[in-house]
């Protein structure tokens, strides 16, 4: 990565700096140490540290151009409107089956909805907590990965909200920075993970759109962080956040929440308490080769 001095306005890497960890360990205490007032920040977890911070819609919307327009801001621009337009259409229709309020949702509100029961929208999934935002990016490399494959590196990114206000505020037009907090009494996921959501409809990921603006001399922090994290401990990362209370049960206290809890489980040894009258399961020996 090139130093800070060597980067020019609308390099990515300009708004991010990478904090490597060797372990989830090592992750936990630089949170402890580094953000022990999380006032202000949001935090987001990839299960690979290579993914961008780019909405559902975003890459359905560029994965349905032919391969030769995919790298066109302008084609891409284009197609995110229109799936969004027809997607919000569609879900109000749908919606509008459950609740006579499904016409006059604000566009916010049903985008959150849409996003917390699998809908592709232009939101960004966030959570006030780094240990939550850490949670789904391992629940989702065990679950989504073969166990060759679990040997990378998981992100945690941390946004400051200020920074990137003061950033796009300054732009010329300004540009908006927006926020989704917005619950409705059906979104019960939302409250428990302390979740709230970024809107971004802009054809390119959120860093290359915030760095693409002058960043911020005054600032003594980037906009992002990205915590890069070893992932060969997941089975430990895993257990210690399920005794944080952290898991697929208690994030989506639903009939869904339990069965993922319990597929979480079932792959993980030792994941799961067991009820103290119950015998422990003990796993076969596999069969001899001889």
């Amino acid at each position: 990565m090139p130093s800070k001095e060597d980067l020019q306005p609308g390099d990515p890497e300009k708004a991010v700096e990478a904090i490597p960890c060797e372990s989830f360990a090592a992750f936990y205490e630089k949170i402890g140490s580094e953000h022990a007032d999380t006032h202000g920040i949001i935090f987001r977890g990839h299960r690979d540290s290579k993914w961008k911070l780019e909405s559902s819609l975003l890459r359905l919307s560029r994965d349905n151009l032919e391969a030769d327009m995919r790298s066109s801001q302008g084609a891409i621009a284009d197609e995110l409107k229109w799936n969004g337009l027809r997607s919000k259409q569609s879900f109000q229709q749908r919606y509008g089956a459950f609740t006579e309020t499904a016409a006059s949702l604000e566009d916010e509100k049903m985008w959150a909805l849409a996003q917390q029961h699998g809908g592709k929208t232009p939101l960004l999934d966030w959570t006030t907590s780094p240990f939550v935002a850490a949670f789904f990016a391992y629940a989702d490399l065990v679950l989504n990965c073969k166990a060759e494959d679990r040997n990378g590196s998981v992100a945690v990114w941390a946004l400051r909200i200020g920074n990137a206000r003061s950033i796009l505020s300054n732009a010329e037009p300004p540009e908006r920075f927006r926020l989704c907090y917005h619950v409705l009494p059906a979104n019960r996921r939302l409250i428990a993970q302390q979740g709230l959501f970024t809107y971004h409809d802009e054809p390119v990921d959120m860093v290359s759109w915030i760095a693409s603006y002058d960043v911020d001399p005054r600032l003594n922090y980037p906009v992002f962080q990205k915590y890069v994290i070893q992932s060969e401990d997941y089975d430990f990362a895993l257990s210690l956040l399920n005794r944080m209370n952290i898991n697929y049960a208690t994030l989506f206290p639903d009939i869904g929440g339990a069965a993922l809890h319990a597929t979480l489980a079932g792959v993980q040894v030792g994941y799961e308490g067991l009820n103290p009258q119950e015998e422990p399961l003990v796993r076969p020996s596999p069969p001899s080769s001889t």
